[in-house]
């Protein structure tokens, strides 16, 4: 057998580490991602960081070096606290403290299969215990949300969401409308029963239309969300006393959830998922309402979808702030 020799050990403290998943099936997204720092708020001090891809998937975070001072601010100095926390072990470094300092940062899929996504983390996390929240042995999780080029994977039922709102046209006489696309919205897709709130409706996917500007440097037209519905049932029970036993259609309603400040043509603009995903404020709600078909008969709110069934949706926000079938014109 052949010995092996140590050459150099070299031992490291971490402030903690990052898992992405497919928002979809909360599966880790292998691929190779690009983090970078996203922009700070003013009262963000200089947070020079080291991040590096491990072989269990992990995004993991170690302290920098001071020479990455180019993101320095006016009258700013370095962490030197930071150095010192990555060589200590015994006793534990005491500064900086636990979760005394906010990292931000943005995941960039270059394959354009993922969204990119901005995320903030409290640094370091906690040294005691595996509470995912907070805790430095267990990973942070971050969904990112499938961008419409994304593959479709065996069993998913998949909608392609296109949704417009209209508005007030800029400069236009008064009560004169325009509608655009409606550019880094929150499309959810609910499992529609009658007589339970909306509220209550299981989510089944969700997805967000795509924000970011044309390749060919075209206005864009539309914006799309890819929501895949991967717990659509092949078969299940109807629960229609006077109708088949067993049915393989599940009813779909459909909700969109907008920022009206997000402003798409801002330079590297990114909307907030966390708020989308929370409905805080200034985010609004819209849930699909009845509309009506050509023969003047009123069409329901929610539609028809089955396992692998691919369907495409247009949608659009109207001033009264109703959700509706959309034909662009």
């Amino acid at each position: 057998m052949r010995k092996l020799s140590i050459i150099e050990n070299d031992d490291r403290r971490v402030f903690g580490s990052v898992r992405f998943v497919n928002a979809v099936d909360a599966t880790l997204i292998s691929r190779p991602l690009q983090l970078l720092a996203a922009p700070r708020l003013d009262n963000d001090p200089f947070l020079p960081l080291r991040i590096f891809h491990n072989l269990r998937g992990l995004h993991v975070i170690q302290p920098g070096t001071n020479s990455q001072k180019d993101s320095l601010k006016d009258s700013e100095e370095p962490l030197d606290d930071l150095a010192k926390y990555s060589g200590a072990f015994d006793p534990s470094p005491t500064k900086p403290g636990e979760e005394t300092l906010t990292a931000r940062l943005r995941v960039i899929d270059p394959s354009g299969v993922f969204l990119p996504t901005d995320f903030s983390i409290k640094l370091p996390r906690r040294s005691k215990g595996r509470d995912p929240l907070h805790s430095a042995a267990a990973p942070m999780v971050v969904k990112l949300y499938p961008s419409p080029a994304t593959a479709v994977e065996p069993g998913w039922a998949v909608l392609r969401v296109m949704v417009w709102q209209t508005i007030d046209k800029p400069g236009g006489a008064p009560g004169e409308t325009v509608t655009v696309p409606l550019r880094g919205a929150f499309v959810r897709a609910l499992q529609y029963e009658d007589g339970v709130a909306a509220a209550d409706l299981k989510l089944l996917g969700a997805g967000v239309t795509e924000w970011r500007p044309r390749l060919d440097g075209d206005a864009a037209t539309s914006a799309e969300a890819f929501v895949a519905l991967r717990d659509i049932a092949v078969t299940k029970w109807s629960g229609n006393m006077n109708a088949r036993v067993l049915t393989d259609i599940q009813e779909v309603q459909l909700e969109v959830r907008f920022d009206p400040q997000f402003d798409p043509e801002a330079p590297d603009a990114i909307p907030n998922f966390t708020n989308l995903e929370e409905k805080k404020d200034p985010i609004e709600a819209v849930l699909e309402t009845k509309t009506m078909e050509e023969n003047g008969a009123d069409k329901a709110a929610h539609f028809p979808i089955r396992a692998r069934e691919h369907l495409v949706r247009r949608i659009k926000i109207d001033k009264n702030k109703e959700l509706k079938d959309f034909e662009p014109t």
